[in-house]
């Protein structure tokens, strides 16, 4: 069996032919109307019309069998399976294969049952909006709180565009780039992308992290960061390096902490690679698991 072989539970399920059955159609903020004719067409004769309340509110006109996906999305997915043989169109924001549930579809079906259309990804929106050509901006996703992928990808007039995970993520990069020297950096906040709603905040990272309107900010919004060292951050600090041996003060510590020199020897000598489990078993501050 290979990752890419669907789980045991598929027994259950009928027998599926080699027809692409199921659709995965990229839709933005601005609905069926704004796709492209093969999207359109794919949503127009579905059987089945899968997917997010908020997708599928952007798609009134259909008289297709809804099924909304509002829990556990891979159980959901894998049960889309008793439905073969049915056209079945499942909607997704934007690109479903950047960062969408395209992947996640992929896990369970193979390019015979599935057919992806994408739209324009909110990467790509921001892009265009901002004039910033694509292979030059870093791309971070959040999930939930945590920012420190983002934090590790500041540079000096680095541009990036982070996926929010919610109406709170704006806050949080806010505050990420201030505690870490990048309070002068900017944000520019978009809300819905490529809809008749559209609009766009920008302020510093400092004055929107100090701030305290407020301001509701929709819950699927995508952030442009234009990064800005303030001029008192120490250079050390404000690029972490992405090799190993970072400095001493990037962690928390109290004084007992490997050193700098030894983590980026040790740490190349493993040579880690994509997939690779590390197992930290009372090595002391834990500073090589972080390095790692």
């Amino acid at each position: 069996m290979n990752e890419m072989t669907p789980r045991a539970s598929h027994s259950a399920a009928p027998e599926r032919s080699a027809r692409q059955w199921l659709h995965v159609v990229g839709i933005g903020d601005d609905g069926a109307d704004g796709c492209l004719p093969t999207a359109a067409s794919l949503i127009a004769s579905a059987d089945i019309l899968a997917g997010a309340p908020r997708q599928l509110a952007l798609v009134a006109n259909s008289n297709a069998r809804r099924i909304e996906i509002t829990g556990d999305w891979r159980a959901s997915i894998e049960a889309l399976a008793t439905h073969c043989g049915q056209r079945v169109v499942l909607l997704a924001s934007g690109d479903p294969l950047l960062h969408g549930v395209g992947a996640l579809v992929a896990e369970f079906y193979g390019p015979d049952e599935v057919r992806v259309v994408p739209h324009v990804s909110s990467f790509a929106l921001v892009c265009a909006r901002m004039l910033w050509s694509q292979p030059d901006v870093h791309l971070v996703r959040l999930t939930g709180a945590a920012t420190d992928l983002l934090e590790r990808k500041l540079r000096p007039g680095r541009r990036i565009v982070v996926l929010s995970a919610n109406d709170a993520s704006p806050r949080h990069v806010a505050a990420a780039l201030t505690s870490r020297g990048y309070g002068a950096s900017r944000i520019d906040i978009f809300e819905h992308l490529g809809g008749a709603h559209e609009r766009c905040a920008g302020d510093t990272a400092a004055s929107f992290n100090a701030a305290q309107d407020d301001r509701a900010i929709a819950r699927l919004n995508t952030m442009a960061i234009t990064c800005v060292a303030d001029a008192a951050t120490d250079r050390g600090l404000a690029s972490l390096s992405s090799v190993p041996g970072l400095p001493e003060d990037a962690f928390e510590h109290d004084g007992q902490i490997t050193k700098q020199e030894v983590r980026a020897i040790t740490i190349a000598r493993l040579a880690p690679q994509n997939g690779d489990l590390l197992w930290d078993i009372g090595l002391g501050s834990g500073a090589m698991a972080i390095e790692w």
